[in-house]
């Protein structure tokens, strides 16, 4: 099974794995390994409507990189997707 995640999201790949191992358990779906790729962090500034990347927000205050303003919107960086899934017999 192969998810993407948003780096702004709190889950790990360990915890994931952990989580369906245990909640497989006894199912068809036991032993299926999961992989996670990871989506960045993309704003959407309202005021220049420039999108940038943030590699982190360790910082409460978040600028857009172009033209300072903090009036911005996240187009992706949260999300948890399943991107694919294959059953094999």
């Amino acid at each position: 099974m192969n998810l993407e995640i948003g780096i702004l999201s709190d889950l790990e790949q360990e915890w994931i794995q952990q989580y369906f191992d245990y909640l497989s358990r006894g199912t068809f779906l036991e032993g299926t390994k999961i992989s996670v790729s990871r989506v960045p962090a993309i704003f959407f500034c309202n005021e220049c409507l420039q999108k940038f990347q943030v590699e982190s927000l360790i910082t409460q205050d978040l600028y857009c990189i172009y033209c300072g303003s903090g009036n911005m919107s996240l187009v992706s960086g949260k999300e948890y997707t399943i991107k694919n899934m294959e059953v094999e017999e």
